[in-house]
């Protein structure tokens, strides 16, 4: 058997897999849990149905039914929940425009054919989405990524595929790719006050990006002093920036325009009303 083209998600690793190896080995396979298949070939399951080879255990298999459409959204819904980090979100969001641009191309081609042969035009149906403009905010919708990510991720998948698969398998974020591949400033050694100034900047920018990225979540209060703190500044380096000639508002609001992008401060960065001892999570 091999892997279906829709299957896009990547293999887990690490310690999951071998906790999934240990328990197929222990426990046998969980019926729960079958390996589907779509057109014949593996559309989820694909990790176990590898482990049961390797243990000579044979799985439960289930064939999937449905449209095109239906086993994409299948195989979203079906992973959605796995514990995989935004960055890989947003390529495999990538990889999903990549399965819907294609579907749409053969749902075109078969209208065609069907012109050709003089029969009566029919509807073509758009697969989720219509324009690559309203794409990345559809797919943020489904997936739990950001518009950012996604078009970063796309960028990078255009430029270094080889980057996009280690994002993909969780090798690296969206945000160390950026930081590696950022220009270094040019240090004035005359007068080295504007190189630092550009590095600080550039190193609190992807702080940032790292807490976006859920690398640190806020947990106790103050951690959300601090939040404070660095919304305080941020607004203070919007002044400053202006005074000297960078209008960053102006600047922001042209990207907005452009790309469309919405503001939404994500869960976890909501300052909690009340604080417990020792709090660990925030809902």
């Amino acid at each position: 058997m091999k892997k279906h083209v829709f299957n896009i998600l990547p293999e887990i690793q690490g310690d999951d897999y071998k906790k999934l190896l240990n328990d197929i080995q222990k426990n046998g396979y969980d019926i729960k849990f079958p390996i589907y298949l779509y057109e014949g070939d593996i559309i989820d399951g694909w990790q176990r149905y590898l482990i049961c080879q390797k243990l000579g255990i044979i799985p439960v298999y289930e064939t999937f039914e449905g449209t095109k459409l239906e086993a994409i959204q299948f195989i979203l819904r079906t992973n959605k929940r796995r514990n995989l980090t935004s960055s890989q979100w947003a390529a495999i969001a990538n990889e999903a425009t990549d399965i819907i641009n294609e579907l749409e191309k053969q749902a075109k081609e078969r209208n065609l054919a069907n012109l050709k042969q003089g029969n009566e035009k029919p509807v073509i149906k758009k697969v989720l989405l219509r324009e690559q403009g309203t794409t990345v905010g559809k797919l943020a919708d489904i997936f739990p990524t950001n518009t950012q990510y996604i078009q970063e991720a796309k960028r990078i998948k255009r430029e270094s595929p080889e980057i996009f698969e280690q994002i993909k398998s969780g090798e690296k974020t969206i945000s160390q790719v950026k930081r590696e591949q950022s220009p270094t400033p040019i240090e004035n050694d005359s007068d080295p006050f504007f190189y630092q100034t550009s590095k600080l900047l550039t190193q609190s920018l992807d702080h940032l990006e790292r807490i976006l990225q859920e690398e640190h979540i806020p947990k106790t209060k103050k951690d959300f002093i601090h939040i404070d703190s660095i919304n305080h500044e941020l607004y203070r380096l919007v002044r400053l920036a202006g005074q000297i000639g960078v209008d960053i508002k102006t600047v922001w609001e042209k990207m907005a325009e452009r790309h469309g992008f919405e503001i939404e401060v994500p869960k976890y960065l909501k300052r909690p009303s009340t604080f417990e001892d020792n709090i660990t999570n925030i809902n």
